[in-house]
């Protein structure tokens, strides 16, 4: 399986590896984006922070639908 189909897996653990080695290996790749979005919203503060990290250069639009106006 590839690093953004992992990113759907049901386990907070396995999503926060995917983002953390994503991050150090540098392979985070736009079509992630909308699923890093979606880490977001788990209760896991690690993961949400590394998958706000991975966030990094996405477009705004992602962000319209989740941010208050």
């Amino acid at each position: 399986a590839n690093l953004a189909e992992a990113l759907k897996d049901p386990s907070e653990q396995v999503r926060g590896n995917v983002v953390r080695l994503c991050l150090q290996k540098n392979l985070i790749r736009p079509e992630m984006f909308p699923l890093l979005a979606a880490c977001l919203s788990e209760p896991d503060d690690g993961l949400r922070l590394d998958a706000l990290r991975g966030l990094r250069g996405a477009p705004f639009d992602l962000f319209q639908d989740v941010l208050p106006r």
